[in-house]
């Protein structure tokens, strides 16, 4: 397991209070790279998901379903926790409740008391804390353990050279107690006799001294493990022997990509297929199909590729085995969704969901642009996945009827039925087997012709209105059975893996960062655990796409995004004999660590600060502008931490060096973050002035779209520092309108009615300049948005706790600026965060000016900030104390508090 599924696992044991699962997930969570503080977040998340499952428990009591209104409001805020709690309150409902499991690979090497040769050593008292936490993973498998045993095992030879030996005998007994624990598992799984585990417990507990009688559970468990791995292969290949022979039984027939990659090695493999029940691979065989088509949405052009066109063109098709035909109700004659009331609509879709009928759909915005049509481009793509996907054991006979559109009417059904022949003469060239067993009859109809056309109409209308979103989104099929991804990019990656070859590096990075991957059971996703599965067990393979990532790093045009989710599927899938070279684990470390900023984050640092250092000093020859990235995100930790003295530490020395070494844009950064710094510490002048150097370098980028982001950050630094400054720059507002690339007045319009996340860090900064600077002049710009308030909008995540922050100091009333106080404070991120908790802490005084009955929870909470920022600082200690005891005015508190741009 990954870190983050470690957290799900974790997390599920804490809901269950299931204790052994909790103290075994703990302690691999940890030793995953957890830290304690993120445990006692995990806990406290747990806590507060305690009122949701009991609210849960009670509908479930009063026999409410999962389709009802009420549970509906409950799943919305199980959403806002975030995993696994939605899909525990569901199983919950159905009395299936999810349990944590413990993987093997997460921990499976010596947990009982270390009692070796090494831990008799004499060993410095200074030095007890690192080898303990050394120890204690010295034994442990799997590919994260073994990178931090590395890690560790350098370090503190390093620091400490009298420990070589020690640490060297320590590696040694961990490695030999990891070999027997494989050879026990390999015994299990080929099936020979127990007592073959002796001579693996006397040749641990002879050159370790462990105790034999935990040796030998130990051994014990890694062999069971094995023979059940073993029992499970045969129980699944024998079901399959079963599900052949018998034409009664239902089957899940997979599709051939899969079989052919992979084929039932065990019943794992047969949750690999777990997308949806209508995802038509699925479903059952059958000879005759019945596959309607209908689309939604007026576009089929190229304006779809537009962000803010509606109507986007979709299509989908429902296949119907001769089977089913009896499941599904004839829906009323000239049924159309679009005229039909949500109940009809609702019923027609139950239906399908509780069929044995398939449904896949795609949208036109997931196609290339031509200069064309993209409707009947779009109907040709999607029966190419159809013919690929489809569940074939025999002869089987596919009658299309799609719903005619434009010229395309009944008179052209011979050219639906040509480009038919041409989909299958495709398929021919990648599986002929396939392609041999399949023919196909097409007619274009008009929406009345076919009485199952209804159901195609009623699944469509699901997907393209607002409307019936709620209906959409408890059937599943959006990302599973209606993909977001690319279908060219789907065809050729299937194609790529029924002829046994490997996806290109184009088409494992184009399905990496698909939309759908954010889908755990998408389509994409079992294409990627596939190809994970055989990179794993290939280095080579494996090595290749790594070659593919470093690429995309030499190319300096690197995005962040893009490659955590590449670094993530490398790690996921990393062959035991594989390893990142320092460069690329320097790369790692950064990645994770910008991923931690963005989150607001501050623990990462503390653990692997010496491991920057030490990596950056020996990567600087090699790739300087690397190491100048690193230096900038480790900057920012600590600027998180409010710990401003070293992060100027950190990035001072770049300064001083040409830009060609770190790159124009780097160089740019480290003036953006001087600029950032100096704003912290309250020079406002020299904050200005830093900006406006990094935007004259930005400005010189040849990289257009690098350019304007690089710019627009850093003009956010540079008029927070502007408005900060005493007096207030003549040109403030005219350098503010340049920022927000509109009027105060459009500004004031704007932002009032609109939630868009490209844009709330302007809008945040928009009302701290209303507040902050509030002028006579500036009394109309306020009106206007005060004038907006019934259609304000509310978004998730920083900074919009500061938004409803400003619009409460806004208010006259006092009653409304508490309401909007108390949302503010609610709207703060649920994280264990430092920089967060301060915001908290001071938007809670806020109130607490107005509410003194908040005292118990604002001296909680201000102790709690306290102990989580040791680099907060006497002065802003005092502040906070003396809230409690004295409150000031929120505005007053923010600014004594939070600098720059945490407020």
């Amino acid at each position: 397991m990954n870190l983050n599924e470690l957290r799900n696992q974790y997390r599920l044991a804490l809901l269950n209070q299931d204790a052994d699962s909790i103290a075994e997930l703990e302690a691999a969570f940890l030793d995953a790279g957890g830290s304690p503080r993120d445990v006692v977040m995990q806990k406290e998340w747990a806590d507060k998901a305690k009122p949701l499952i009991e609210k849960a428990k009670q509908l479930k009591k009063d026999n409410f379903s999962l389709n009802s209104l009420e549970f509906d409001q409950l799943d919305q805020q199980a959403k806002d926790y975030g995993p696994p709690l939605p899909a525990y309150i569901r199983g919950l409902m159905r009395g299936n409740v999810p349990t944590a499991k413990i993987s093997s690979g997460s921990k499976s090497g010596f947990t009982g008391k270390l009692d070796s040769n090494c831990s008799k050593l004499d060993i410095p008292k200074d030095v007890q804390k690192e080898f303990k936490e050394f120890k204690k993973i010295a034994s442990w498998d799997g590919s994260e353990a073994e990178e931090k045993r590395s890690v560790l095992a350098k370090r503190l030879i390093l620091q400490h050279p009298e420990m070589k030996e020690k640490v060297n005998l320590q590696l040694k007994y961990g490695k030999k107690f990891r070999q027997c624990n494989q050879k026990a598992y390999e015994l299990g799984k080929t099936n020979k006799p127990k007592e073959e585990l002796d001579n693996l417990i006397d040749e641990i507990v002879s050159t370790t001294n462990y105790e034999k009688d935990i040796v030998k559970k130990i051994i014990t468990k890694q062999y069971d493990t094995g023979k059940a791995t073993l029992e499970r292969s045969q129980e699944a290949k024998e079901e399959m022997e079963k599900m052949k022979d018998n034409p009664n039984v239902i089957k899940v027939v997979t599709p051939s990509f899969v079989t052919t990659v992979h084929g039932y090695q065990s019943v794992n493999d047969l949750e690999l297929l777990n997308i949806h029940q209508n995802f038509i691979s699925q479903l059952a065989p059958d000879k005759q199909w019945t596959v309607v088509i209908d689309d939604t949405g007026d576009d089929f052009t190229n304006a779809v590729f537009k962000k803010k066109t509606p109507l986007k063109g979709k299509i989908v098709a429902v296949l119907i085995p001769s089977g089913a035909q009896q499941q599904l109700p004839v829906l009323p004659e000239g049924f159309h969704a679009s005229k039909s009331s949500l109940a009809d609509i609702r019923t027609a879709t139950d239906a399908v969901l509780s069929s044995s009928c398939g449904v896949l759909g795609i949208t036109a915005q997931s196609m290339h642009k031509i200069n064309g049509d993209l409707w009947y481009v779009t109907l040709e793509t999607l029966i190419d996945l159809i013919l690929r996907l489809l569940p074939v054991d025999g002869p089987t006979h596919l009658d299309i009827y799609a719903e005619q559109k434009g010229d395309f009417d009944s008179k052209q059904s011979t050219v639906l039925k040509k480009t038919c022949d041409v989909s299958l003469n495709r398929l021919f060239r990648t599986n002929p087997r396939r392609a041999e067993q399949i023919s196909i009859s097409a007619h274009f109809i008009e929406k009345e012709d076919n009485k199952w056309n209804g159901y195609a109409d009623a699944v469509a209308f699901t997907w393209g209105g607002s409307t019936a979103s709620l209906i959409l989104k408890q059937s599943g099929w959006n990302g599973t059975c209606l993909l977001g991804t690319n279908p060219d990019q789907i065809r050729y990656c299937i194609d790529s893996l029924e002829r046994s070859e490997p996806l290109s590096e184009r088409e494992w990075d184009e399905l990496i960062n698909s939309s759908d991957t954010d889908i755990p059971n998408s389509l994409a996703n079992v294409l990627l655990t596939i190809q994970g599965k055989e990179a794993a067990a290939d280095q080579n393979l494996w090595n290749k796409y790594l070659d593919h990532v470093q690429n995309h790093l030499y190319s300096k045009a690197i995005e962040m995004g893009k490659l955590n989710r590449q670094i993530a599927w490398l790690k996921s899938y990393m062959p035991d004999e594989a390893n990142f070279s320092p460069r690329m684990r320097l790369l790692w470390l950064t990645t994770q660590l910008a991923q931690a900023n963005h989150l607001g984050q501050t623990d990462m640092i503390s653990v692997y600060q010496k491991e920057f250092e030490d990596l950056c000093t020996l990567i600087y020859p090699e790739d300087a502008p690397l190491t100048c990235l690193t230096c900038l995100h480790v900057a920012v930790a600590y600027m998180n931490d409010f710990n401003f003295k070293t992060a100027y530490d950190v990035v001072k020395d770049w300064i001083g060096k040409d830009e060609a070494i770190p790159g124009r844009q780097y160089y740019g950064q480290v003036l953006s973050t001087i600029g950032q710094l100096n704003a912290f510490i309250g020079n406002q002048e020299k904050a200005v002035e830093a900006c406006c150097a990094a935007i004259d370098k930005f400005e010189k980028l040849t990289n257009a779209s690098e350019m304007v982001k690089d710019i627009n950050q850093t003009s956010s630094f540079k008029v927070i520092a502007m408005m900060d400054s005493d007096p207030v720059p003549e040109n403030m507002t005219t350098e503010l309108e340049k920022y927000l690339g509109r009027t105060l007045e459009e500004a004031a319009d704007q932002f009032a009615v609109s939630a868009n996340e490209k844009e709330f860090y302007m809008h945040h900064i928009f009302l701290r300049y209303l507040v902050h600077v509030n002028t006579p002049e500036l009394k109309p710009i306020i009106e206007k948005y005060l004038s907006h308030k019934t259609e304000w909008k509310t978004g998730q995540f920083h900074p919009w706790e500061m938004i409803l922050f400003y619009r409460a100091l806004l208010q006259t009333d006092i009653a409304d600026r508490k309401a909007y106080l108390d949302q503010a404070y609610k709207q703060v991120p649920q994280v264990d965060d430092g920089t967060l908790k301060a915001i908290a802490c001071v938007i809670l005084g806020g109130l607490y000016y107005y509410d003194r009955s908040r005292k118990e929870e604002l001296e909680e909470l201000t102790q709690k900030v306290i102990d989580m920022l040791p680099y907060l600082g006497k002065q802003r200690v005092a502040t906070l104390k003396n809230q409690l005891e004295t409150p000031v005015e929120p505005l007053t508190l923010a600014k004594a508090v939070l600098p720059f741009n945490f407020r």
